[in-house]
């Protein structure tokens, strides 16, 4: 078996550089759309929509998704907020 990231999660404080750096300069995959525009692709794409997006108990937004090979997948959006610039707002 070979060693893999299932998701990684990150605070930055200059999402832009950040994203140049992990998407353009390591290319590892990102994304920066909202759920249901994932949910779309994914469903275009031949995915099984599972559940589509919708209010979680915890307060974000998720939807599911199965893969052609029955991979299950959530996509959320966090219920935290951000900056103007688009970067998490910490208090």
């Amino acid at each position: 078996m070979q060693p893999r990231i299932s998701i990684i999660t990150l605070g930055v404080a200059d999402l832009a550089r950040s994203y140049r750096f992990y998407a353009e300069g390591l290319g590892l995959p990102t994304t920066r759309d909202p759920a249901d525009e994932v949910l779309a692709a994914a469903s275009g794409a031949g995915a099984e929509i599972l559940k589509r997006a919708d209010d979680t108990e915890w307060g974000g937004y998720s939807g599911y998704f199965a893969d052609p090979d029955g991979y299950i997948w959530e996509v959320a959006c966090g219920a935290f907020p951000f900056n103007p610039d688009g970067s998490l707002a910490v208090s």
